[in-house]
């Protein structure tokens, strides 16, 4: 992709599919996004409550991540849709922020 010229800017990793629940080598991903400069998202729309589990260790390097999606009707298997992205440093939404207030 560089060297087409093509700059990525964002690596995604899935912490539980919905399919089949697999789940990305989150901390080796995260290694990469912070060596290349780029944000680092995690889609834990359906495999993010394993993070409150006993095998919590599963979603290792979760931590990172710079924004979170989790979908609480898949997490916690609630009747009505309700999603949301979950933002480690709303400085990097400040603009955003400014626009919605």
């Amino acid at each position: 992709m560089k060297e087409e010229g093509l700059i990525p800017f964002v690596l995604v990793g899935t912490a539980g599919t919905t399919d089949h629940g697999a789940i990305d080598d989150l901390s080796t991903l995260s290694s990469i996004a912070q060596a290349e400069g780029m944000w680092f998202h995690v889609d834990a729309a359906y495999g993010g409550a394993l993070r409150l589990s006993q095998d919590k260790r599963r979603l290792t390097g979760i931590e990172h991540a710079d924004s979170l999606s989790v979908d609480f009707h898949k997490l916690f298997y609630q009747t009505v849709s309700c999603g949301a992205i979950l933002i480690k440093d709303k400085s990097n939404f400040g603009y955003l922020l400014m626009l919605i207030i």
